[in-house]
């Protein structure tokens, strides 16, 4: 399946930037730069966590909250603040939107109807 790129908008407090991002089906939670958080503005928790990266490096990342726009679907999601090269999509934010990966295409796509669901 190669690599999967799909168009994000990202908005925080203060700005909102789309571009192709990294759909990474293998990492539980999205992760931003530091840099294109400043920038927007993103909602800091005062939390930070230990996570483990794909190399098994563990390295900590501030807990925040942006709102995140793929395809036709919007909603506030969690994400990891961190030194990181690009941002990348996570499955949880995925599954919020009830988003899914097609595994023959690389398609992102609905995997069901979208309403927030608690």
């Amino acid at each position: 399946m190669g690599h999967v790129y799909i168009e994000v908008e990202f908005q925080g407090l203060t700005a909102t930037r789309a571009f192709k991002t990294l759909v990474d089906t293998g990492a539980t939670y999205t992760v931003i730069p530091l840099d294109l958080a400043k920038e927007l503005g993103v909602v800091e928790t005062p939390y930070i966590e230990n996570v483990v990266l794909a190399n098994r490096q563990t390295v900590e990342a501030r807990v925040a909250m942006t709102r995140v726009r793929i395809l036709d679907r919007a909603f506030t999601v969690r994400v990891l603040v961190m030194d990181a090269a690009e941002p990348l999509i996570g499955v949880d934010t995925l599954e919020t939107l009830g988003l899914k990966v097609d595994p023959v295409t690389g398609a992102v796509e609905p995997s069901r109807g979208f309403v927030a669901r608690i």
